[in-house]
């Protein structure tokens, strides 16, 4: 699975370890395609949204935890 602005095939073919979507988040984002219609990336991007959300962390990538802290 891949588009123009998500394709692994130079990465991998360059040695690259990462192997990309696994079996279950190929399977969530063709589900994600197919329920709401849209395409491979905004699919892509509705199933890491919805990852963060049940993993507690914000749309904008921080934690939600009340006690999380920060320092920048």
């Amino acid at each position: 699975m891949h588009s123009s602005t998500f394709d692994l095939s130079q990465n991998i073919e360059g040695g690259d370890s990462r192997k990309g979507l696994d079996a279950k988040g190929k399977a969530e984002v063709q589900r994600m395609m197919k329920s709401q219609g849209v395409g491979f990336d905004e699919a892509r991007r509705l199933v890491v949204q919805e990852r963060f959300r049940r993993e507690g962390i914000g749309a904008d990538g921080r934690p939600r935890d009340p006690k999380f802290v920060s320092f920048s």
